[in-house]
């Protein structure tokens, strides 16, 4: 009966004149149409990759379709969104937040993990290492405390004021714990009586709290009608609490080893770190800070060497640090940062890679603004004989033709070799074709 059905309709569109597919001139567009396909891939960045697929590797390629493809036919489909719908904040394109939970429960995910990555090139050191691990190992170090900027009695206060993490010897005679109302700024307190004492829920609730401080929480992630401006102040915030406990040497020795087998565990063999060098580095046992960075950059050195000794680690290739600078310092400021990353270029010449500025574009300075201190520094590494290439951050923006847009000209112009994030690039058809030509990642 289909059949019947199918000729019914071939002869009904033969008579009204419908051309076939076989038809010579409906054949010719065709071939047309495939060239004009074929023409546009020959120019994608993947063209060349493609085409050298082992026999292997493509069937491997043409299975992970597959299970893409199925996966969006069961796993990401109009039923889910619909269902959580009902819960709210749900539109086209779901937000990672929501989506990450069932993302790490499908097949696909569990080959991208094992994938092999050869190398990651842009992360930032404090933000690289699983949360609950970090919260449980400042938990067990000892002599750590906790000091804020005001009584966190208050709820609120909890949410939003400041707080650091610092070793001390011996605590202080009196105890006043933050969430009591005499609690003086910046008094330190013991970080594990602190965490006993929290008073909504005891220490696990002061776990759940802590990592709510140091996240983009579920809430804040889909908060877009407060603008970037809102999550950035977050984002900050997070990175000065972080930094605060990171950089006290028992610390940054498990986490940077913590660190490198999860990269290992991830598929990736050598990684590029940033860090903003104006936090303040302890070694083991002391209350006072380090004045420069080398014993800090020494650490870094000495647990990259261990780590490739060991057995874990024997695949690892390495790491190196972007030295970076906040785009919101004053000229006296990023200069003498400058300074240390030449000195520390010279004392760790396998290990400095390279310099960057960061921050939020749209409240920092721009790189045309920094352009007199940009050229002083390329000066001096001149002057000194060395390299230290610059890996800018720009177009790290929502901004069409406004200054931290324009962040994007300047880099390209001052030789940066990559671009960090970049996603107003695709405004700017010029230079998508210099990035192109001069091969910037």
């Amino acid at each position: 009966m289909e059949t019947l059905q199918i000729e019914d309709d071939e002869e009904w569109a033969q008579a009204e004149g419908v051309p076939a597919l076989s038809e010579p001139f409906i054949q010719k567009y065709m071939q047309g149409r495939d060239a004009l396909v074929a023409q546009e891939k020959r120019q994608r960045s993947d063209h060349a990759f493609r085409q050298t697929l082992s026999p292997m590797a493509a069937e491997a390629c043409s299975i992970v379709a597959q299970i893409r493809f199925q996966e969006q036919q069961t796993v990401w489909t109009s039923d889910l969104e619909d269902s959580l719908a009902e819960e709210g904040d749900v539109f086209p394109g779901m937000m990672f937040t929501m989506a990450k939970e069932r993302m790490e429960k499908t097949k696909l995910w569990q080959i991208v993990r094992k994938m092999p990555k050869g190398a990651l090139l842009h992360c930032h050191l404090e933000a690289m290492v699983d949360l609950e691990w970090l919260v449980e190992e400042a938990l067990r170090t000892d002599g750590l405390h906790v000091s804020c900027a005001q009584s966190f009695a208050a709820p609120e206060a909890r949410q939003s004021c400041n707080f650091r993490f610092q070793y001390l010897k011996s605590s202080q005679v009196e105890i006043v714990l933050p969430w009591s109302e005499s609690y003086t700024a910046d008094h330190l307190v013991p970080l594990q009586q602190a965490a006993d004492s929290f008073p909504d829920g005891g220490r696990a609730g002061f776990i759940s709290w802590l990592k709510a401080r140091l996240t983009i929480t579920h809430s804040e992630s889909v908060s877009h009608h407060l603008g970037p401006n809102d999550v950035w102040r977050k984002f900050t915030s997070i990175f000065e609490i972080l930094g605060s406990l990171v950089y006290y040497e028992p610390i940054f020795r498990a986490f940077i080893r913590r660190m490198f087998q999860q990269l290992l565990d991830d598929g990736v063999n050598y990684v590029e770190l940033r860090a903003a060098f104006c936090f303040r580095y302890y070694k083991a046992g002391s209350e006072t800070p380090e004045e420069g960075y080398e014993a800090c950059l020494g650490v870094l050195d000495e647990e990259i060497e261990a780590f490739k000794t060991t057995e874990a680690g024997k695949e690892f290739w390495g790491a190196r640090m972007i030295w970076t600078t906040l785009r919101s310092f004053g000229t006296r400021q990023i200069i003498e940062s400058m300074k240390q990353c030449i000195d520390m270029k010279f004392a760790y010449p396998d290990l400095i890679a390279g310099f960057d500025l960061v921050g939020q574009e749209d409240l920092g300075r721009p790189l045309a603004d920094l352009t007199p201190e940009l050229f002083w520094f390329k000066k001096q590494c001149a002057q000194e004989g060395i390299d230290i290439p610059f890996f800018f951050h720009a177009g790290e923006t929502l901004g069409d033709g406004d200054e931290a847009d324009e962040n994007l000209f300047d880099a390209v112009l001052l030789g940066t070799r990559r671009l960090g994030h970049a996603f107003s690039l695709y405004k700017h058809p010029l230079l998508c074709d210099m990035v192109k030509e001069k091969r910037i990642l």
